[in-house]
């Protein structure tokens, strides 16, 4: 196609064997082709772009249950935490250790 475009730029340019004719309609024919080679190019990538998100491995399902998953692991771990805070009951927190230490002499 790119050599096609070169061949066909060349030979419609001012040094072209058409030189002398002046015509500003000589670029249409190329504008055709190319816009008929888009149409028939545009499908055919939509096409590549589908099959390959078929295959990618983030797809889209597995994503949605890996989240489901994480989501419930989480929420089960939260369960776990405060179950050990009430078994723990008034066990010394971080913040009770240093709002009520002595202060050292220093």
């Amino acid at each position: 196609m790119t050599i096609f475009i070169v061949i066909w730029l060349v030979w419609n340019s001012p040094y072209g064997p058409d030189r002398g004719a002046g015509t500003t309609t000589r670029f249409i024919f190329l504008t055709l082709i190319l816009s008929l080679q888009a149409s028939y190019a545009a499908p055919l990538i939509l096409l590549a772009q589908n099959r390959q998100e078929a295959r990618r491995p983030g797809h889209p399902e597995h994503d949605r249950e890996s989240n489901a998953q994480s989501h419930a692991d989480m929420e089960f771990l939260a369960r776990e935490v405060a179950s050990l805070r009430l078994g723990l009951g008034e066990v010394a927190t971080r913040d009770f250790l240093r709002f009520r230490a002595p202060q050292s002499a220093g």
